[in-house]
């Protein structure tokens, strides 16, 4: 790889830090897929993006990019006019790795849907439709919602308060909070990030090696440049002033105005249900419970249940509304959790990858034309890479550690004051051993 393409990729994905991929992998430098980036929506919670094409006999690509492992992703993708039919497929690593494919005219009411949870961008392949057509492309997501890890407290019996007569344990609810980012996990993040654009920098560099391309990629098939054209927007009025304009005016698929009504009845449907998905309360427990089982996770790296065998601690505080330093304590600690999650699920995820990578370039390196000492001198430079990754990531598993034990302290002093005595000794320090196991690198 040429010295100045190392330093872009390296300024590019270094500091970005926003994803792990800009989009889904391909080796065809004609596939340009267009950006579509959530950002806040100018009209509601969570983010938004609303974009417009025109689907003809051109197949369009799309990237998404902007959310976090802790947002519901809904995308919705219907025809502005009659009832045309095409299909849609949702790519994640590369565009053959599909994980959704639906039709319009399978869809109800013509809007094709995707509910998802994802880490990094993700891809939308547009097919063409058998008729040329307008469509709009919508992707919004949740405030993040940070619940399903539970709470690993629970109330406290009397005879662990030292009280007669024993009685039944009760879970308690736990407090949901925002997630806290700070500087050295963003930095793992650009390392991750980097890690990738490594491997592929390498791989694109070796393009006479194309057994190896193929199969590691899944790319066959030569693709042009798509020209779909079309508007972006993060306001859901904007767009529905421009759909009404161009229905005034119609050019092109817009001609046919007696059509124009159906696609505006999706748009309704699309906009009226985008403030319910959008402002949703996923801060409550019950209603977040239920969006992470309706949105599917890219990734077999990422969850959404707790660690089997999490450890059910007693408190003797019965509620959200105890006493401040309960709250306090708490909040922070579940911010360090959260914060905990993230760390192995960037680090599986971009580990789980790089794995399969290497393994496929030792494997069709030996193949004539494949480049055996190239790949070896840029593997090396790959595991150099993963190596950072791996100090990365101890260094900030032992600074969430270390905080985290402060934090179960901290709630020690309130546990010690309402009752409780010697509570991290007794109860405390088992959460801390569990997550300090659970979360410590594995390989």
């Amino acid at each position: 790889m040429k010295n100045d393409t190392f330093f872009w990729v390296l300024l590019l994905f270094g500091l970005s830090s926003i994803s792990l991929s800009g989009q889904p992998y391909t080796l065809d430098k004609d596939l340009k897929p267009l950006l579509l980036e959530l950002k806040q929506n100018e009209n509601g919670k969570g983010k938004l993006v609303i974009a417009n094409a025109y689907l003809n006999n051109e197949e369009l690509y799309y990237h998404v990019k902007g959310h976090d492992m802790f947002e519901f992703v809904d995308v919705s993708i219907f025809s502005n006019i009659g009832n045309p039919n095409f299909k849609v497929e949702l790519a994640h690593n590369n565009w053959n790795d599909i994980q959704f494919t639906k039709t319009t005219s399978e869809a109800e009411d013509g809007i094709i849907n995707f509910k998802l949870r994802a880490y990094d961008a993700f891809g939308l392949h547009i097919h063409p439709a058998d008729q040329e057509t307008n469509i709009t492309i919508a992707v919004s997501a949740t405030e993040p919602s940070m619940t399903y890890l539970d709470s690993p407290f629970r109330k406290a019996t009397k005879a662990e308060l030292g009280v007669a007569d024993e009685s039944d344990s009760q879970v308690l609810a736990g407090t949901p909070s925002e997630n806290s980012s700070n500087r050295l996990l963003c930095i793992i993040i650009g390392i991750a990030a980097l890690v990738i654009a490594l491997l592929l920098g390498i791989l694109l560099a070796r393009r006479k090696s194309t057994t190896l391309l193929i199969i590691l990629l899944g790319s066959i098939t030569l693709l042009s440049a798509q020209r779909g054209g079309g508007t972006t927007w993060h306001n859901a009025d904007r767009y529905r002033d421009w759909l009404e304009t161009q229905s005034a005016n119609p050019s092109g698929p817009w001609r046919r105005a007696g059509e124009v009504r159906e696609g505006f009845r999706r748009a309704d449907k699309f906009l009226g249900g985008l403030g319910k998905n959008i402002d949703q309360a996923v801060g409550l427990y019950s209603v977040a419970k239920s969006l992470y089982e309706a949105h599917k996770n890219l990734g077999s790296c990422m969850r959404s249940t707790p660690p089997p065998g999490m450890p059910s601690i007693p408190s003797f505080c019965e509620s959200n509304e105890c006493e401040q330093c309960f709250v306090d304590a708490r909040r922070a600690l579940n911010n360090n959790r959260y914060s905990l999650e993230k760390l192995k699920t960037i680090y599986e995820c971009t580990k789980n990858y790089t794995d399969v990578a290497i393994a496929f370039g030792n494997s069709f390196s030996s193949l004539p034309g494949g480049g055996g000492m190239a790949w070896g001198f840029e593997r090396i430079k790959l595991e150099k890479s993963i190596n950072k990754l791996k100090l990365a990531y101890d260094q900030k598993y032992q600074e969430l550690m270390q905080s985290q034990q402060q934090l179960l302290m901290d709630l020690n002093d309130c546990e010690n004051e309402h009752g409780l005595q010697d509570w991290y000794d007794r109860f405390g320090h088992l959460l801390y051993e569990f997550n300090a196991m659970y979360y410590k690198r594995s390989s």
